[in-house]
């Protein structure tokens, strides 16, 4: 019985000695396992790591290369804007030269237009008596003047205003002087033209000098 008891005693320990050892190599096994996983697990987060590097260094060499592009075509929007801008300002300065040019020549004109005013008045004062055909002579060719002055202002988009009998109209008109009508249909109306008015392209340059009947 004793010899059984010993047996019994002997094979639960060659039992906890290999139950010891199988524990060790499931634990050496599970640690191999557990190092194996973690090992290709690294490998996995090196090789994507790499990848994400890679295509971010892919991404940041595209996006410097669309920036450079972007910068050259602002810069080159600039370099046209600029040119433009410098053509406008050079057409602006045209056109203010040719406006500066275009009221000179409207000034010019306009004492043209008196000077001719200014010798049918002589004509008609200072002519001496008996000297009629002579005046009619010279009123003649004082009138053909006024007539090519007038059609060559047209084409200039040029008109001069001021004419005997016409309403007074104060935008056309400086009436100097206002006198009595001798007939009611006479009233507000231009009796003598002093000094003719400009209209150049619809705008009053110089209005008539005039002297007008008064209102009844």
């Amino acid at each position: 019985m004793e010899t059984g008891r010993a047996n019994k005693t002997e094979m639960e320990i060659y039992f906890m000695i290999f139950e010891k050892r199988r524990r060790q190599q499931i634990r050496e096994d599970l640690e191999a396992v557990v190092k194996n996983v973690f090992e290709k697990q690294n490998q996995k987060q090196t090789t994507l790591q790499a990848k994400q590097e890679a295509h971010f260094d892919e991404s940041m060499e595209k996006s410097q290369k669309m920036i450079r592009r972007l910068s050259d075509t602002v810069e080159d929007v600039l370099d046209t804007y600029q040119e433009e801008n410098e053509a406008l300002c050079q057409v602006q300065k045209q056109i203010e030269d040719i406006k500066r040019q275009e009221q000179k020549l409207l000034g010019l004109i306009g004492l043209y237009q008196e000077h001719i005013e200014l010798v049918e008045e002589w004509i008609a004062e200072h002519m001496p008596a008996g000297s009629e055909g002579a005046q009619e002579a010279w009123r003649q060719q004082h009138q053909i003047l006024k007539e090519k002055l007038a059609t060559e202002g047209r084409f200039c988009m040029i008109d001069s205003i001021g004419m005997p009998g016409e309403v007074v109209d104060y935008r056309l008109h400086e009436v100097i002087e206002a006198i009595d009508a001798d007939k009611e249909e006479q009233g507000g109306k231009v009796a003598k033209i002093f000094r003719q008015g400009m209209i150049y392209q619809g705008n009053v340059i110089k209005k008539a000098r005039v002297q007008a009947y008064k209102k009844g």
